[in-house]
C-alpha cells in the first residue's frame, strides 16, 4: 500500500474508449517529503510520515515543525500525514527524499479522503431528504417541519440520534473505489474517475486500494 498528500483543483470530463464522457477530478500532488520512517521492528508496523503543500506562511508553522523541516533541509509544508507502506519501500525511501505520482499507475484504484463542504444549519428536508408536508389545505407554515419528533406518555422523551435539523457537511468522508485514468508526472497531476469530497483547493489523501482476495 502506498499514499499521497494532493491538491484538489477541481471537477472535468474526459472522453473515454467507448465514445462516453466520464466524470474526472484533478488532483494536484506537490512533492511529498519524507519526514520519518516506521519500521515493523521497531515500531510493530511499517509507515512512512510524509510532508507536503508548500506553506508560503512560514511564521504560522510552530518550531517544533520549523526545526524538524530546517534539520531535513526543507521548505516548511503545510500537511503532514503518515501513510501504511510495505517494509521494501520503507527501505528505499529515505528521510528526506520527495515522492510523487510515480507511486501510482494507470487504472490502478484509489480512495480519496477529504473534508466534505460546509452547508451550515439545515433544515431536515434537505439534511436528510424529508419529504415535505402538503403545501395546501390549511397548511400554515409548516411545509418543511419535520413532524412529529415524540411519543406519547411512554416513553415520553425524544430518543437519541433521532434526524432533525442541525450541522451538515463539512465532516470527512473517503470516496472508495476510484480509478486513476491518467497521470501527468510533469506536472504532478492525478485524473481520478469520479467525485472527490472537498471544495476546489482543499487537501485530500489519496490512498493505493488493494482489493481483497475472492474466497475460494
Amino acid at each position: 500500500m502506498s499514499g499521497l498528500i494532493g491538491i484538489k483543483c477541481g471537477t472535468s470530463r474526459l472522453g473515454n474508449a467507448a465514445g462516453g464522457v466520464d466524470q474526472v477530478t484533478i488532483i494536484k500532488v506537490f512533492p511529498n517529503y519524507v519526514t520519518e520512517q516506521k519500521t515493523s521492528e521497531k515500531h510493530g508496523y511499517s509507515a512512512l510520515q510524509l510532508a507536503s503543500v508548500p506553506n508560503e506562511k512560514v511564521k504560522s508553522s510552530g518550531k517544533q515543525k520549523k526545526g524538524m523541516f530546517e534539520k531535513l533541509n526543507i521548505a516548511p509544508q503545510k500537511c503532514i500525514k503518515e501513510f501504511p507502506f510495505s517494509n521494501d519501500a520503507v527501505e528505499q525511501h529515505q528521510v528526506g527524499s520527495p515522492l510523487g505520482v510515480e507511486l501510482l499507475n494507470v487504472d490502478c484504484t484509489v480512495s480519496v479522503t477529504g473534508t466534505s463542504l460546509g452547508k451550515g444549519f439545515a433544515g431536515c428536508v434537505k439534511r436528510w431528504n424529508f419529504g415535505m408536508q402538503r403545501a395546501t389545505h390549511g397548511n400554515s407554515l409548516s411545509h418543511r417541519a419535520p413532524g412529529s419528533i415524540g411519543q406519547c406518555q411512554d416513553p415520553g422523551r425524544v430518543i437519541k440520534g433521532k434526524k432533525m435539523a442541525g450541522r451538515l457537511g463539512g465532516v470527512r468522508r473517503t470516496m472508495k473505489g476510484l480509478t486513476v485514468l491518467r497521470i501527468d508526472q510533469e506536472e504532478g497531476l492525478l485524473i481520478v474517475k469520479g467525485s472527490v469530497p472537498g471544495y476546489e483547493g482543499s487537501v485530500v489523501y489519496v490512498r493505493e486500494q488493494v482489493k481483497a482476495k475472492a474466497k475460494s
